[in-house]
């Protein structure tokens, strides 16, 4: 593979093609993506609290209509800045996006709405629908409609789907700590990037 001409001081970091073209400025250089990177990685990992919290995308239905629209432009803000903007608007919008999850946290409480029961797991789904994950069919029978799109299977049930992949079970069984791994996690901000060269910064700590 033909390297990239070697610079003064730093060399050129290549991003993937879908980083390129999905994301705006921000994802261009090594110290601006990563700064943008942190600063959304905040929202993520908010997003998620508020999930486990309140359920899989439902704290924003808990709300009154007027907070619930505020909350969805923001959002959209956010969206709009990592395709188009700087590294400096996406602190700006990340920031704002975890004040908007913080009133709408705060609204719910004070409503007096439920949270998720703690004897359910609820997890997103490739096609849109989230997942629900209850002990028992009693359980199951409880959960109530709230407008999301939503699967409700018990741990019957899934000893019973499991009966038919046994060969995971057996891997399971057989190497203790073993496990499926998630396809939503908080990614690496390293990872995918292809560094051509060392960049030969001083450490930034």
């Amino acid at each position: 593979m033909t390297r990239a001409p070697q610079t003064q001081g730093r060399q050129k970091v290549t991003l993937p093609v879908s980083e390129q073209t999905k994301r705006g400025p921000w994802a261009k250089t090594p110290d601006s993506y990563f700064h943008g990177h942190s600063c959304i990685q905040a929202v993520d990992i908010l997003a998620h609290e508020m999930d486990k919290k309140w359920g899989v995308d439902r704290l924003r239905l808990l709300v009154g209509p007027d907070l619930q629209a505020r909350f969805d432009t923001q959002r959209w803000k956010l969206n709009e800045a990592i395709e188009k903007a700087d590294s400096a608007q996406i602190q700006v919008e990340s920031q704002r996006t975890v004040n908007a999850y913080r009133a709408l946290d705060k609204a719910a409480t004070e409503n007096g709405a439920d949270m998720l029961d703690p004897k359910m797991l609820e997890i997103h789904q490739g096609d849109g629908k989230v997942l629900c994950v209850v002990q028992t069919h009693i359980d199951a029978s409880r959960v109530k409609n709230d407008g999301r799109a939503k699967v409700v299977v018990s741990l019957v049930e899934i000893a019973a789907l499991l009966e038919h992949y046994q060969a995971a079970v057996d891997v399971l069984a057989a190497f203790p700590g073993a496990r499926v791994t998630s396809t939503r996690r908080l990614d690496d901000p390293v990872e995918g990037i292809k560094w051509q060269g060392l960049i030969d910064d001083e450490i930034p700590f």
